[in-house]
């Protein structure tokens, strides 16, 4: 079977090769794998492309949702280590997707226009040290108190949180013996008080600090 691949896909492919070629050189990507870390202000000028904008509508500052060409931009980022596609993951990914099919109004109009620009980054806070891959036990609880919302617990494997801006964070909001019920996400700022972030020794995905968040 031949396939032809549609024209914008072949030009968004060439770019990001020759980006990748001018902007990171193997030694370099070799260096931030290393030290577990990608460079901010390459970051920048790869979203200067618009790239980061292939997942969030034309309404929200996007370019509108194209998944196709948003794989092939981590594919070819790839190419050259993870310090590009990782950052690029968190934003358009963890970041626009989530917040595309899962925010409400006031929300896409405050996030998904810096999330097509780039200017945001989330992680996921969904493991836990007891869970594992089970996210239905997810046992970090959350309660709201006045205008508060109180989170208390410990997620694992949360890679990029150091150089995140919110953590996606699947809690445990009603009665646990309902195991597949009472779950929900909490959009929490990385700053906010009461917040704890351990580093974990690991390998892959080396282009941020894997870490335990502490709720």
């Amino acid at each position: 079977m031949n396939f032809q691949e549609a024209e914008h896909i072949t030009m968004l492919r060439d770019t990001l090769r020759r980006f990748i070629e001018k902007e990171l050189p193997r030694s370099e990507a070799r260096r931030l794998d290393r030290a577990c870390d990608f460079s901010e202000e390459r970051f920048a000028r790869l979203c200067e492309l618009g790239v980061t904008g292939l997942t969030v509508p034309e309404k929200y500052g996007g370019l509108g949702v194209d998944i196709l060409a948003a794989v092939i931009t981590i594919e070819e980022l790839a190419r050259r280590g993870s310090s590009l596609c990782g950052p690029f993951i968190h934003c358009a990914f963890y970041g626009g997707m989530n917040m595309l099919e899962n925010g409400n109004e006031e929300q896409k109009q405050r996030f998904l226009p810096k999330l097509a620009a780039g200017q945001l980054l989330f992680a996921y806070g969904l493991s836990e040290p007891d869970v594992g891959g089970d996210l239905a036990s997810a046992a970090v609880t959350a309660r709201i108190e006045g205008d508060e919302v109180v989170i208390n617990g410990t997620k694992r494997w949360c890679t990029g949180v150091r150089k995140a801006d919110y953590i996606y964070t699947l809690v445990r909001s009603g009665p646990a013996e309902e195991k597949h019920r009472n779950l929900s996400f909490v959009l929490v700022p990385r700053t906010a008080a009461g917040i704890s972030i351990v580093d974990i020794n690991h390998l892959g995905l080396r282009y941020s600090a894997t870490t335990d968040v502490i709720f």
